[in-house]
């Protein structure tokens, strides 16, 4: 349909396409606390109180005004009350007394400071002090952690548990987030056959489409589909309307991209969709399609096991988070010096599957395998993906490369 589409791109061109190209999806919902984990925040949320909430005290102690501690004098302080966590004061004390505190309890007024209980001598209802303290000494100030009206996360932060453990301290129960990302995920091949089937001599399982459907449930992403669809036109084509009717935010192939007789999907690409590019200049995953169908956005990837997985955590990655609104660090990036010397083609970004190792100096990254760089046992053992820069064809021991965090 894209009378002039882009044949050959590099991986910084492709990037920037889907960058541009692709868009959040449109509105928000409301849920509860409970459910958030892994959505998108739709909004900024602020903190409608102040955390602690009253002074705490963070030991079981005593708890006593500093001016009548530190004055002229041994003291000697009556314990008025004893206050335990969760337990209301509404008494007033005087400063020359004490309370008697657990903690987590509420400090009340006038008193600013707790003496730990193993610092006190305790006789007929009162106590001396033995150890020297300061004002403020083992208490958590009310707002000292978080003040009413702190911004606590943005629009576009994904929700994990840390967040919800902050949220629920301060009695947030309802969030409004992005609405989940629906893929719609489908291989093609007469070679490939479910998982837990029998194969024959020239059959795989198909591997591509179980690693893609978990790693994109991994990201929060609810995945339709996962069909095996055959070397046919008409299956591919009704494959991608069944996405259509789904009102799929993404669709996901992969296989069937070569120019040989049976790659359906490159022919159906050809025919049935506005095309922003077809391949792009990387090993492994060479032929990398990026297309619209019906206005819903269209990934192909290849069939090769390996350009699979580099294909995800280089680009599809990037693409699933932008539709997503993920836009507050979804992946870490930095640079880092490889460990050996590689040698590699110019023209095209190579990558590896590496690991991140350190000695008492540095950070450094070495692939996992020379031999097997992108495969299956690879990406295993590998904690980042590292990769090769296009023109260069000797990259030296000590040289920084761009890694992404698997």
């Amino acid at each position: 349909m894209n009378s002039s589409p882009l044949q050959f791109v590099s991986i910084d061109q492709a990037l920037d396409i889907i960058n541009k190209t692709i868009e959040e999806i449109d509105g928000f919902e409301t849920v509860s606390l409970e459910q958030s984990l892994n959505k998108i925040l739709a909004e900024d949320v602020y903190s409608s109180s102040d955390y602690p909430p009253f002074d705490v005290s963070l030991m079981d102690g005593y708890a006593l005004c500093a001016e009548a501690l530190f004055s002229e004098g041994e003291k000697e302080f009556a314990i008025a009350s004893e206050i335990y966590a969760g337990k209301a004061v509404s008494k007033t004390f005087d400063p020359n007394q004490c309370v008697k505190v657990a903690t987590g309890a509420a400090v009340p007024k006038p008193f600013d400071l707790v003496v730990i209980q193993e610092e006190v001598i305790l006789k007929d209802g009162r106590i001396k002090i033995k150890g020297k303290y300061n004002k403020g000494d083992n208490i958590k100030k009310a707002g000292e952690e978080i003040q009413r009206g702190q911004l606590l996360c943005c629009k576009g932060q994904k929700i994990d548990s840390r967040l919800i453990n902050l949220l629920a301290s301060l009695g947030i129960h309802q969030l409004k987030v992005k609405p989940t990302l629906r893929v719609h995920l489908f291989s093609t091949g007469e070679e490939i056959k479910p998982v837990g089937t029998t194969i024959s001599y020239g059959q795989i399982f198909d591997s591509n489409r179980i690693f893609l459907q978990n790693a994109l449930k991994e990201l929060g992403v609810c995945v339709e589909g996962g069909n095996i669809v055959q070397d046919d036109f008409d299956a591919v084509e009704n494959e991608m309307n069944k996405a259509k009717k789904s009102q799929a935010n993404l669709i996901i192939s992969t296989g069937g991209l070569s120019v040989g007789e049976k790659d359906y999907v490159a022919k159906f690409i050809d025919k049935k969709c506005w095309i922003y590019f077809k391949k792009i200049a990387i090993k492994p995953g060479r032929p990398f399609s990026f297309s619209s169908f019906e206005g819903i956005p269209f990934f192909s990837l290849p069939g090769n096991p390996p350009a699979v997985l580099v294909s995800f955590y280089a680009l599809l990655r990037e693409a699933v988070a932008k539709r997503m609104g993920w836009s507050i660090n979804p992946f870490i990036k930095f640079k880092a010096p490889i460990a050996i010397e590689m040698r590699k083609k110019a023209g095209r970004v190579e990558y590896y599957f590496g690991k991140e190792l350190y000695n008492q100096y540095q950070r450094f990254v070495e692939p996992v395998s020379l031999k097997d760089p992108a495969g299956f046992l690879s990406a295993l053992k590998a904690d980042v993906l590292l990769s090769l820069p296009s023109q260069s064809t000797f990259i030296p021991k000590d040289m920084p490369v761009d890694c992404i965090r698997l």
